[in-house]
């Protein structure tokens, strides 16, 4: 469907629909770590992510990136098994440095191949 651009002839368009058996949603739910600290931080803090399912199939294969600072992003692959509607929680291997004075901007994204 599809709107004529008449006000004579009212319409209406729909955009954006997927028709599909592979529905999957995954989204950052929940930041674990780095926990928010009145404290210092340190060079090797662990970044830990809860991430939800809102699609209608289970998620077995995530790939999450973290960038720290605009810096070059570091993407972990992990394996899963996120059922709809389902959170897990990830742990990056690789630590981060925060121990620098100032703020600092934390990213972190997924890269799921739909």
């Amino acid at each position: 469907m599809s709107s004529d651009g008449s006000v004579q002839r009212e319409g209406f368009g729909v955009d954006n629909i997927i028709i599909g058996t592979n529905l999957n949603d995954p989204s950052i739910f929940a930041r674990i770590q780095p926990a928010t600290t009145s404290g210092q931080y340190t060079s090797t803090e662990s970044a830990e992510f809860s991430v939800a399912n809102s699609g209608i199939t289970t998620i077995t294969t995530l790939q999450l990136c973290s960038n720290l600072d605009n810096e070059t992003p570091v993407c972990h692959t992990f394996p899963t098994n996120i059922a709809p509607t389902g959170i897990d929680t990830f742990l990056f291997t690789q630590t981060i440095d925060l121990s620098a004075d100032g703020a600092r901007v934390l990213d972190i994204y997924d890269r799921f191949n739909k």
